[in-house]
């Protein structure tokens, strides 16, 4: 047998073996969009399933099967797995995420801040909303703005009650030998019980009603990060990235926003001064209910307390704008006779 047969006779056969029908492909029900940062999708509905791929976010899959809450979903080269229904965003959840992202581009930024721990960025102010962003420990983002939002009544965590045990049977108590005295008539009611009656209602005294149930609330943050992407953040695992020296001074408040003023020559130190808002209680509706301004002491060389506004309450954002070089202390809070003058000086407006 030649060559040539035999090579006709490969080629020919690996045309049939392609052309055999194999699986056929499932069904398309609908299209949807990864929700998470990234997903690993299951060969099988069992978490202990062997991973068929990972998936990122904003990934387009084809939905080919549902079971309970979970989804089956085919990737854009051909792969398919499980994975849970709350991962998975529609159109119109993307166009709200870049609409939020777009709009968040021009917030002014109030602050940066940080985190101790990796930290999940989601697209609402809600728990159970997509995390579409993870921050890394020590990364640093703008913080733009604050929300108060009600805890969802299916977030909260019922406390177990623990069964009531069966009651003991009791024993039959054994009657006495002796029959007891029968039991005395009631005393009957004064001559003047209906003037006593009214003299109560006259009185209208309150009865003790329970409170009101109060709704847990959280606090929400909206940040930005270094590459333009937004989200939500619980507020209390932001930090702000203020220097500790100026940080040391917020006698338990929680620093809601700060803005470097300018800035002061110490020989050859430079000196920041510094503007931030504080709130003394978590989960207000307001963003802030006082706000501070430090300045380098250049006799002591250390910051000290400006100017200092309590008892208000203020929303974001809080806009600074530049103002032109002025002497903002006299020469009596200075030293060496000379005016403490601040460079690129701001002024705070409502």
């Amino acid at each position: 047998m030649s060559r040539a047969w035999i090579s006709f006779i490969c080629f020919a056969s690996a045309v049939l073996v392609s052309c055999t029908p194999g699986r056929p492909r499932e069904p398309v029900l609908g299209q949807a969009f990864v929700g998470a940062a990234s997903v690993k999708l299951r060969k099988e509905i069992t978490p202990k399933s062997d991973e068929a791929a990972t998936v990122h976010f904003g990934e387009k899959l084809e939905i080919i099967g549902t079971k309970r809450r979970f989804v089956r979903v085919r990737t854009r080269s051909g792969v398919e797995g499980w994975l849970e229904d709350n991962m998975l965003l529609g159109q119109s959840d993307m166009d709200q995420i870049k609409a939020q992202s777009d709009a968040a581009r021009k917030y002014p930024s109030q602050g940066i801040a940080t985190t101790f721990d990796t930290m999940n960025v989601h697209a609402q102010p809600n728990r159970f909303s997509p995390s579409y962003i993870q921050v890394k420990e020590g990364e640093k983002f703008d913080v733009l703005e604050h929300r108060l939002m009600t805890v969802p009544a299916s977030a909260i965590r019922k406390p177990v009650i623990p069964s009531s045990k069966a009651a003991k049977k009791t024993k039959r108590e054994k009657k006495p030998k002796i029959p007891l005295p029968p039991t005395p008539a009631a005393p009957g009611l004064p001559s003047d019980w209906m003037d006593l009656s009214k003299q109560g209602e006259a009185a209208g005294s309150p009865k003790d009603e329970d409170p009101p149930p109060t709704t847990p609330q959280e606090d929400w943050s909206l940040v930005r990060t270094a590459s333009g992407q937004s989200g939500w953040v619980l507020s209390r695992r932001l930090y702000m990235a203020i220097p500790d020296e100026v940080a040391q001074y917020a006698e338990g408040r929680r620093i809601t926003s700060y803005f470097r003023l300018g800035q002061v020559h110490d020989g050859e130190n430079v000196k920041a001064v510094w503007l931030w808002t504080t709130i003394n209680a978590a989960n207000q509706p307001y963003d802030y209910d006082s706000f501070r301004v430090f300045i380098w002491n250049l006799r002591r060389h250390r910051y000290e307390t400006a100017l200092i506004q309590r008892h208000l309450r203020g929303y974001f954002p809080t806009r600074v704008f530049t103002a032109s070089r002025f002497v903002l202390f006299s020469s009596r809070a200075s030293t060496g006779g000379g005016p403490y003058v601040v460079e690129d000086s701001y002024a705070l407006s409502a």
